[in-house]
């Protein structure tokens, strides 16, 4: 398993892994991850030499991000939930963070984008950390948890959205918190 992690970081997500890889979603002690009905998103193949060079990446339960320095966003691994289904088109991406169901991407406008959490309404309560608080802009860091999200804006407040039951997006007095219904 170090063996492939070394090389995907130096080489290119999409070659093909060393023989001794084990299929995704098995661990070196033998356990299937994820479950085997459950959807997965497969790197790409045969991309571009300029697709291969990365800037930032980031991980969620079972699955894999990573900001190339073009602005676009590789994912994969569980894709249950559509939190590996990049929105077609997303460019201009500048941080990127994997929540447990859901993704979120800042953009170099300051706006924030979020994807994933399909179907899952059925089995959790909705939070709204599926997705972005109306007027949310100049957006310079982002974060996501498990039920919520958190975002800097550029004059240094912190937005949270989300589950607040643990008092996750009980944020500082000086910043503000976004109440969604749910």
């Amino acid at each position: 398993m170090l063996l492939f992690g070394l090389l995907a970081v130096s080489g290119c997500i999409g070659q093909s892994p060393p023989a001794d890889y084990k299929t995704p979603g098995i661990t070196a002690s033998g356990t299937t991850l994820p479950k085997p009905d459950t959807e997965i998103t497969r790197p790409e193949k045969n991309l571009a030499a300029n697709s291969c060079r990365f800037v930032a990446i980031s991980t969620g339960p079972h699955r894999s991000l990573a900001l190339r320095k073009n602005g676009t966003v590789a994912a994969w691994g569980d894709n249950t939930y559509g939190q590996c289904d990049v929105p077609e088109g997303l460019n201009h991406v500048t941080a990127i963070s994997a929540g447990y169901w859901h993704t979120l991407a800042l953009k170099d406008d300051g706006t924030v984008v979020v994807w994933g959490g399909k179907s899952i309404a059925s089995l959790i309560k909705d939070y709204g950390q599926f997705s972005i608080p109306s007027g949310l802009k100049d957006i310079t860091a982002i974060s996501a948890g498990e039920f919520h999200n958190l975002a800097l804006t550029r004059n240094g407040t912190i937005v949270a959205w989300g589950s607040n039951e643990t008092g996750e997006s009980a944020t500082p007095l000086c910043s503000y918190q976004q109440k969604i219904p749910g």
